[in-house]
């Protein structure tokens, strides 16, 4: 695949993302369980909490992309991906301020 603007040949580094992807949700979901019991703690570990939480749909998106990058050549769905997992975090993010404001 040639970029565009360089006409340099680009090759997309999924099965490289994938694996990055899965550490990262094996990180995130160690420290899920391990906070499980701080959820109802100080609101310092409740966003912890929440964005640990966030962040393993999220790498499971990553994966998907990087699947249908690697199997089919199909670029948009990073793109597609990006913007669901985008979407999805700015979703968390504003629970977390109205969470903030109750308190």
């Amino acid at each position: 695949m040639a970029d565009h603007q360089s006409g340099v040949s680009v090759t997309p580094q999924g099965q490289i993302r994938m694996i990055f992807a899965l550490a990262s949700l094996t990180g995130n979901l160690t420290v899920v369980r391990m906070l499980g019991d701080l959820r109802r703690g100080e609101v310092r570990l409740r966003v912890a909490c929440l964005f640990t939480r966030v962040d393993v749909p999220a790498n499971l998106g990553v994966f998907a992309s990087c699947v249908a990058v690697c199997s089919a050549e199909a670029q948009i769905a990073e793109l597609l991906g990006g913007r669901a997992i985008g979407l999805y975090v700015a979703k968390e993010a504003a629970e977390v301020l109205r969470g903030a404001g109750q308190e």
